[in-house]
């Protein structure tokens, strides 16, 4: 909760922090021109807090995903601006006190994305970013994102509206995918086991590397299945064929297709949806006891999979160039292209 001091967001957050670090100075670094005013940074600023337990490691704290001045006129008024702030927790040497400056951009990047996107964060969901989480590190195994509520911090209210503190947490790529095949709880709960307080270790190996991680893993998705709904591809263009033929004719791209034959099976098999994204119309795979089709508009193409049908289409779609055909209650041809052909 925030006292009756705190007269803007800022206080709020402010106040937060003073509990858990009480007479503690950060290091700060602010903008110089506000985004709002035209500035590049949609961040107003960065604070540093030097920390020594449980292990040496910064924790950063973002100032600007919330309102942290006057409530904006029309935003939601329950939600402080995005209704978060990014934390992020860096290990460091013990006696390195040099402040990890590539942070502010990283965390600016993120941030920049959900401000042009209109797409906010949330815990449990999770980002590749293609390449090292910075160039300072070029050899880190650490190239994805997962975000949780930070431990130490709790939502608050602020004058704006109720807000989170969300905490990027580094991911490998096999990790990453261990998230996708299962879902961010379960690797973050082990990952946690080495890295507490989920402190991003940029030297770490893969927990995958552990033979008994890999096998709870494993297990996590025998049990659980994948909560991962679908995935976005570069290709996914359908069109009902036409009379007097009853079917479909979907072309996909093979980047799409690199991790269908795990992600599907682990959906469908659990009585879950999987989708696949494209840039203009959607394809929904949908659990059922009798196999069809249809056009459920909007671009949107709903295919009903019976449990016989899970396997065979695990097996054949494959990201490798071919054309494949399909009983799903009439025909369906499913091309599948080079991911260039998009580009």
């Amino acid at each position: 909760m925030s006292s009756p001091a705190a007269d803007y967001g800022i206080d709020a957050i402010r106040e937060a922090l003073e509990r858990l670090y009480p007479n503690t100075e950060p290091t700060h670094f602010g903008t110089i021109v506000r985004y709002s005013l035209g500035g590049p940074d949609p961040l107003d600023g960065i604070s540093f807090y030097e920390r020594e337990t449980p292990i040496p490691h910064w924790h950063c704290i973002s100032f600007g995903m919330s309102e942290l001045y006057a409530k904006t006129p029309g935003s939601a008024p329950d939600l402080s601006g995005w209704g978060f702030e990014f934390t992020f927790r860096l290990a460091r040497g013990a006696a390195d006190r040099t402040i990890p400056t590539w942070v502010i951009p990283f965390l600016n990047n993120l941030a920049r994305y959900v401000f042009n996107s209109g797409n906010p964060f949330r815990p449990g969901h999770h980002m590749d970013m293609h390449g090292p989480l910075t160039p300072e590190a070029p050899a880190t195994l650490l190239s994805g994102v997962a975000f949780v509520d930070d431990p130490e911090l709790p939502p608050i209210d602020t004058p704006n509206g109720r807000m989170h503190f969300l905490q990027i947490v580094g991911l490998t790529k096999d990790e990453l995918q261990a998230v996708k095949r299962w879902n961010t709880r379960g690797v973050l709960g082990l990952l946690e086991e080495i890295c507490p307080l989920w402190i991003t270790d940029l030297e770490r190996a893969s927990i995958t590397d552990r033979a008994d991680v890999l096998a709870r893993i494993r297990d996590g998705i025998t049990a659980e299945g994948s909560s991962l709904q679908g995935e976005y591809v570069e290709i996914a263009r359908w069109q009902m064929a036409g009379p007097p033929r009853h079917g479909v004719e979907i072309e996909l791209d093979t980047e799409g297709l690199r991790d269908f034959s795990e992600l599907f099976p682990a959906r469908l098999k659990f009585d879950r949806e999987f989708l696949i994204w494209g840039p203009k119309q959607t394809l929904v795979f949908r659990p059922a006891t009798t196999p069809g089709m249809h056009d459920a508009g909007s671009g949107v193409l709903v295919l009903d999979i019976t449990p016989e049908l899970i396997e065979p289409l695990a097996q054949a779609l494959k990201p490798v160039p071919a054309t494949h055909r399909f009983d799903i209650g009439g025909e369906v041809v499913v091309t599948v292209v080079p991911t260039d052909d998009a580009r």
